[in-house]
């Protein structure tokens, strides 16, 4: 029989699944704070640093379909448990690393290791609290997913100048392991384990859930045309967020580092923000392809307020407003589009369909960044180490492009609530 935990004991679950989740943002964007670092130290060139950052991407993105079916097939308390410990090794790596084979070591451990993170938090919600509240779970989840993003940077900044690299990463590893050993103690009280699925998981087998997983993706256009739109908007925004921000910033209004980063940082919390508020708009299934039009049509209208505000060299307060306003409305569609794929994807199976349309937001996300990079390398800078202000306007011009094109993708799921009913059904 299905043990059932009491809802006390399933929101402190899932309180602890969502910090494993915050963990996953912090190391992602670590990156940002202490690469550059470690490369003044050892004498690593610029094109090794980004490659050493963009390894956890990659190893992230190379799992995802596998940690979805994991979490399916055995529960994300065991699975996020065991990726927490391979994460502590990543960055206990990171204690004594001195040369860019140990850091690409570490870099790759902590992608793999925190690669079940935001599945195995999705799933558990599912299973454990009712449908009509996903959405609303999984604001917090993302929420709190996008403050790690936010520490990550000033926060470990400050604490690597005060304690020194290897203190942080050693207290980084010693509660990565603690928060496994507490998942590991309530392992069997997993909602994810209820005996009808459970079995039908195990029947499976877990190559079988990966199939089924990338095969109901194919079989769905719906689905497909989701995933799209989720990985473009996503991906324009973790191209602006995380690498080009503060850049494009300071090319146009030539502003203090600090005020550019300060604006930057406006960007991750109007992604918190927005997955708030995304959970209280418009969040039940029957509304959902409601509230994805709405999402997307807000964040296509504050991109371009933003590139105009930019073109026009508006005040620059009002710019940084605008790229809040980005993060915002990013973050409404972050809330409303997996919550759409867990609404289309059969219980069973729906960590794996979550992994693998994942995957595909974090190989846009690559993408993405390595896309700008190379429409901006080809304007040439108006002084040595400066990028072009015209670049970046054609840069982004571009890219909003790609974000008003992927509206098609919407007139592809007029059958949402058929395909809703088709994996309820299932």
């Amino acid at each position: 029989m299905k043990r059932d935990p009491g809802p006390v004991l399933v929101h402190v679950l899932f309180g602890l699944l969502v910090l494993a989740y915050f963990f996953a943002f912090f190391f992602r964007v670590s990156a940002a704070v202490i690469l550059p670092r470690l490369a003044s130290e050892i004498g690593m060139s610029a094109a090794m640093t980004g490659f050493l950052s963009s390894l956890y991407y990659y190893s992230y993105a190379a799992v995802q379909p596998l940690c979805g079916s994991l979490n399916d097939r055995w529960g994300p308390l065991r699975v996020v448990a065991a990726g927490l410990c391979v994460a502590s090794a990543g960055a206990a790596i990171f204690m004594f690393a001195s040369d860019p084979w140990s850091l690409a070591a570490g870099r790759l451990l902590t992608g793999l290791g925190l690669g079940p993170m935001f599945s195995g938090a999705l799933v558990f919600q599912a299973n454990a609290f009712p449908p009509y509240r996903y959405s609303f779970y999984s604001s917090i989840t993302l929420a709190v997913g996008n403050l790690g993003a936010v520490v990550s940077v000033g926060p470990l900044g400050l604490a690597l100048d005060r304690w020194g690299r290897g203190s942080v990463f050693l207290f980084l590893a010693l509660a990565s392991l603690l928060l496994a050993g507490l998942l590991l103690l309530k392992r069997k009280d997993d909602p994810v384990l209820a005996a009808s699925q459970g079995t039908q998981r195990r029947a499976l087998g877990l190559r079988g859930q990966l199939r089924t997983g990338f095969s109901t993706m194919a079989s769905c256009r719906e689905l497909r045309s989701l995933t799209l739109l989720w990985s473009i908007c996503a991906a324009a925004t973790l191209s602006f967020q995380g690498l080009w921000s503060v850049a494009w910033y300071q090319t146009a209004y030539g502003p203090a580092a600090s005020a550019a980063r300060g604006w930057a940082s406006a960007i991750g919390l109007g992604v918190m923000a927005g997955t708030l508020l995304g959970g209280r708009i418009l969040p039940a299934t029957e509304d959902r392809l409601r509230a994805l039009k709405l999402g997307f049509c807000l964040n296509l209208g504050a991109w371009i307020l933003l590139w105009l505000g930019i073109y026009w060299l508006v005040p620059f307060f009002l710019t940084g407003t605008l790229g809040f306003l980005v993060g915002v409305t990013s973050g409404i569609l972050m809330v409303h589009c997996p919550t759409a794929v867990n609404e289309m994807a059969p219980r069973s199976r729906a960590g794996a369909v979550l992994g693998v349309a994942n995957m595909l937001v974090m190989v846009c996300a690559v993408a993405f960044q390595w896309g700008t990079g190379a429409i901006l390398g080809r304007f040439h800078a108006t002084a040595a180490g400066a990028y072009s202000a015209t670049g970046f306007l054609v840069t982004y011009g571009a890219v909003i492009a790609v974000i008003a094109s992927s509206a098609m993708t919407l007139s592809r799921m007029r059958n949402f609530a058929e395909a809703v009913r088709k994996a309820a059904a299932e």
